[in-house]
């Protein structure tokens, strides 16, 4: 699997260095017309001009291209030429780095300007020995896949030479002849991982569709590909591909692609994931036509601010979309970022907003809107508001929520109670299982909070409660009072204690076999009686039948735990707990 894959990595990085080089280079495992050249993998960019253009034979680099630096990271070319005054004066590539502090100027050497970068220290110029050299797909595939390097690969090798007090490493193929019988035929070859590799075009897309006649997953991600014109082209080659990742490849926009016949071909791609490749929401909908059977989008880190088109356009376009993740974009605003026109996907059950400044909103949306949606994910934006949450219940099948990194998550204590309580038809926060007797107790715990935040004169009843209760802010009150009917409140309490979900008890043991007879410790409202037992008898160290009783201090009286209370919570048989006061607790045994 991909721990055989990352050690046979190690392990051709090691047997090319001790051969002085990427051998697969040097011959070409298909037929190619004499006008191609071998080896040679560069992008070349349209309509640039020719000052921008200038190449230098076999070693040229074209402006627009992309390439990874010995040190491995990944960088634009903007300029191949002469520097006046640098030694040599020829040869030299002018780069903009991904990593905008990794550069030590902005394009400028010896006083003349060559290229603009984004940024003061974005830029550098490196002698073309200083780049790792590109190759195909072809090429990637064949030598990772099959070539003689493969199957030559020494059983054991050394990862690191003994060295400064350190020991040598080697490293052990376990399994080579599965992993060779795996390599044997390209045609049974169903998942190909090249990601991050020098990967920057494809040759002979004949090759493709002869050689790769199983492949369903490409994982292209972190590559050196510049144009969708390509991908499509490579996908169209693939007829059985069904999940590609280009992530993290600058692709630019495919609003200018035009070919014919692709649409029908590219029906069997179900999942795309094109994260931090520069590709606006437009482009997405230009996307859409060429793989109009997708069912699982990745458009993370793009920079997306809006989501445009009208809502029947969408509907249109993505109508078997299930899955959306749209990460770490600039939606500032669920309305006015568009956010409410994805409702209009027919399938969508899958929608993330994970690391977007959405601010507070109220989605007063309409009967069915987001009729289809089980999943969404808000966390890390800037949601502060009881509001915002209060407008999610009206998504009607809505059952996992991923709520947490928000200020109103993380200034709460009582955050994930009252997202529980509020949200009718919750089943998972935060990844986290919601079990019933979990919901329960929450809502009853949310109630009891309402209750207490109001001020009453008189006798506390339905009525009254209902009359006082603010609707707009705990639109769940009248139903969650119906159920539950009113909570026991017999006194006025510290309304910030109450943000703590535990409660101390302090337990009294006579019989404990531990050196401690009495313990005082806090324990978790949710808690189930049959835990509490648990940690009782951890505690004392206690062995044999036994149970626990409570002191309720305003009747004056024992509360005893029976058999057929064991699965209820502490906070429910704790009712009477004022939330600030230490609850006395007695371990009863047999014996006593």
């Amino acid at each position: 699997g991909l721990a055989h894959e990352l050690l046979y990595d190690i392990l051709m990085r090691g047997f090319r260095a001790k051969l002085g080089g990427n051998s697969a280079r040097n011959f070409c495992p298909y037929t190619m017309s004499e006008s191609s050249k071998v080896g040679k993998a560069v992008v070349h960019v349209p309509n640039m001009p020719a000052s921008n253009a200038e190449s230098n034979g076999e070693e040229g680099f074209d402006i627009g291209s992309r390439i990874r630096a010995v040190d491995g990271h990944v960088a634009t070319v903007m300029y191949f030429g002469n520097i006046e005054g640098a030694k040599p004066v020829q040869g030299w590539i002018g780069v903009q780095w991904d990593d905008s502090t990794r550069g030590k100027h902005d394009g400028m050497a010896y006083g003349h300007r060559y290229f603009h970068a984004d940024s003061a220290k974005g830029g550098s110029f490196l002698r073309p020995e200083k780049v790792l050299p590109c190759v195909s797909l072809e090429e990637a595939i064949y030598t990772k896949y099959q070539s003689q390097d493969a199957h030559s690969a020494s059983e054991v090798m050394e990862l690191r030479a003994k060295s400064r007090g350190k020991a040598q490493v080697l490293a052990l193929l376990i399994g080579k002849d599965k992993w060779e019988r795996r390599m044997e035929g390209l045609e049974k070859l169903s998942v190909c991982t090249l990601a991050h590799s020098q990967v920057n075009c494809v040759l002979d897309s004949r090759w493709l569709t002869s050689k790769l006649i199983c492949l369903q997953d490409l994982n292209l991600a972190g590559c050196l590909f510049t144009s969708w014109h390509d991908i499509i082209e490579m996908a169209h080659a693939i007829p059985t591909l069904t999940s590609l990742d280009v992530s993290s490849n600058k692709l630019g926009s495919p609003e200018t692609i035009t070919s014919k016949g692709q649409k029908e071909s590219l029906l069997n791609v179900k999942r795309l994931v094109a994260s931090d490749c520069g590709c606006s929401w437009d482009s997405a909908q230009v996307l859409a036509t060429f793989f109009p059977g997708l069912k699982e989008l990745h458009l993370s880190s793009n920079g997306i601010t809006e989501i445009t088109g009208s809502d029947m356009e969408l509907a249109d376009r993505w109508k078997t979309l299930e899955i959306l993740f749209l990460n770490s974009n600039n939606l500032n605003s669920w309305t006015l970022s568009g956010v409410p026109h994805l409702s209009s996907m027919p399938c969508l059950t899958h929608l993330s907003l994970q690391g977007n400044p959405i601010q507070d909103f109220d989605a007063q949306v309409d009967k069915g809107c987001f009729g289809a949606l089980e999943y969404l994910s808000l966390a890390d934006t800037q949601i502060s508001s009881w509001t915002t949450v209060n407008s999610l219940a009206q998504f009607p099948v809505l059952s996992k929520l991923v709520f947490r990194g928000n200020p109103l998550f993380n200034e709460d204590k009582e955050a994930r109670t009252h997202l529980i309580a509020r949200l009718p038809f919750i089943k998972n926060l935060n990844l986290s299982a919601v079990a019933r007797q979990e919901k329960v107790e929450c809502e009853k715990q949310y109630l009891r909070d309402i209750v207490l935040s109001m001020t009453f004169e008189d006798t506390v009843n339905d009525d009254t409660a209902l009359a006082k209760a603010d609707l707009n802010l705990h639109p769940r009150f009248p139903e969650l009072l119906k159920m539950y009917g009113m909570p026991v409140v017999s006194r006025k309490v510290d309304l910030g204690n109450l943000a703590s979900n535990a409660i101390s008890v302090c337990i009294d043991c006579p019989q404990s076999n531990s050196n401690k007879k009495s313990i005082t410790k806090k324990l978790i409202r949710s808690m189930p009686m049959k835990k509490v037992q648990q940690v009782c008898s951890t505690l004392f160290k206690l062995q044999g039948m036994f149970k626990v009783s409570f002191f309720n201090d305003e009747q004056q009286e024992w509360v005893n735990v029976d058999d057929n209370g064991m699965d209820d919570t502490l906070g429910a048989v704790l009712e009477f707990w004022d939330g600030k006061s230490i609850v006395q607790a007695k371990i009863v045994t047999e014996e006593s």
